[in-house]
């Protein structure tokens, strides 16, 4: 028997009930109906309503005032065991497909692989690690990157195999809209995970494995404007999307998906699933736009700062290592890069590295006339749009005990319910592993 910890990252409930009453999401009904699902409630406010740190606190059960893990790759500097070793420690096999913000810190896992910002050690075949490369590159392109015919089939060619046969026949149906819409896409990622996740558990049958899917808090964070489920007044303007006008709905495409997953999962009597969201979205009633450095090159020359690396991270993130000194001089340059008298950067200098962040959420136009040491500077062309914030975090998120592993501390509550109680749970459930079948 496995335990699947599924992580449909910031999934909204709500919305799922409104679908359902529309006739939809059959999947999500049947748990919605049995009682097993319950709120969870993380940090009280940002900064801290971020996933890097909310879902470190369930794999290592605490508090972000106690795990200190702030940023996306903060994840080498963790001093406590996470759900995955403690684990391994009493003699369970494990397993992992892209946990945020976590560190493969294993001793002998059947697989680990690592979400594509988090730089640790991959386990899994040659075929697997090239794959995840090819991932990693789109995730941390996503604004950017030319989907052309092409380029789609040699992505599929080479990740082909990897789908099951039910998971690609879905995904078959919605080719024109995955063509179409670049939301589409990372549904596509996402089924192509679920799908490794389910060919490893079958080759290596392990007792636990835990799969972090996004695709769903990215088109959200996009997209919840155009959504039916929306009731609000904010629309997305027509050059950024064309979704509602054209009578499609990104967030019941996924959530399509995802409930074609529970189907799949529930036809499975040896995988027991614990379904949870880490946090949920509420509309952003403000406008907002975000941006990340599309032209790293460019970027590098009008930075003009020897000694240095510029990584990419998680949408609007950058995070630059050096030398101390070279990392002084590239401090003092990111200060003087500012749009009108508001700063193009935010900078959290850690003495050995700059956690960067583009930090103007103004309209376009502005970037066409940004200041650099005084002078006037169009930078339109060096960023790219990555979006229009639909969505912003809430504590609130959700646990479903799908199949009754969790005791009675999920099923029929309607309290909140700490998230790092979670991780407890689960370490919990294998005490009764031996004695426990899968509800038919």
């Amino acid at each position: 028997m496995t335990i699947l910890s599924l992580e449909l990252n910031e999934l909204n409930v709500n919305y799922i009930k409104q679908y359902a009453d529309m006739g939809y999401l059959p999947n999500f009904l049947k748990i919605i109906d049995s009682h097993a699902i319950a709120k969870t409630i993380s940090e009280p406010s940002y900064p801290y309503l971020e996933p890097w740190i909310q879902w470190p606190t369930v794999y290592t059960g605490l508090p972000q005032s106690e795990h200190g893990l702030f940023r996306l790759g903060d994840s080498d500097n963790l001093k406590s065991d996470q759900v995955w070793e403690k684990l391994e420690k009493k003699g369970f096999s494990v397993g992992a497909i892209c946990p945020m913000n976590a560190a493969n810190r294993c001793d002998n896992p059947d697989f680990f692989i690592p979400d594509p910002w988090t730089d640790t050690r991959l386990v899994g075949d040659k075929n697997l690690a090239d794959v995840y490369k090819i991932v990693r590159a789109l995730v941390n392109d996503n604004a950017s990157i030319n989907f052309s015919m092409m380029h789609m089939l040699k992505i599929a060619l080479k990740t082909c195999s990897f789908f099951k046969l039910s998971a690609f026949l879905r995904i078959m149906k919605d080719v024109p809209l995955i063509l179409r819409y670049k939301w589409a896409k990372a549904a596509v990622l996402d089924m192509l995970f679920f799908s490794i996740c389910i060919r490893l558990i079958d080759k290596h049958r392990s007792d636990f494995c835990s799969i972090f899917l996004n695709a769903a808090a990215h088109i959200q964070h996009h997209h919840t404007y155009d959504a039916t489920a929306y009731n609000g007044e904010k629309r997305n303007p027509a050059w950024y999307s064309d979704a509602r006008e054209s009578g499609v709905d990104p967030l019941l495409f996924i959530y399509k998906y995802y409930d074609w997953m529970l189907g799949y999962l529930a036809s499975r009597d040896d995988i027991s699933v614990v379904m949870a969201t880490g946090l949920s979205q509420l509309p952003n009633e403000v406008d907002h736009f975000q941006y990340r450095i599309a032209d790293l090159d460019g970027f590098n020359e009008l930075f003009a700062v020897d000694g240095i690396t510029i990584k990419m991270r998680m949408s609007r993130d950058f995070l630059i290592t050096g030398d101390l000194n070279s990392l002084k001089n590239a401090n003092n340059m990111l200060q003087e890069f500012r749009v009108g008298d508001m700063p193009l950067f935010n900078i959290d200098d850690r003495g050995d590295s700059l956690f960067c962040q583009v930090s103007y959420f103004g309209a376009p136009e502005a970037l066409k006339s940004c200041l650099v040491n005084g002078l006037s500077m169009d930078l339109s062309g060096m960023f790219v749009l990555v979006s229009v914030e639909n969505g912003i975090h809430q504590t609130t998120g959700y646990v479903a005990d799908i199949d009754n592993i969790l005791g009675s501390s999920i099923k029929g509550n309607t309290s909140e319910v700490p998230l790092e109680n979670l991780h407890g749970l689960i370490l919990d459930a294998f005490t009764r592993l031996d004695n426990h079948t899968k509800p038919v």
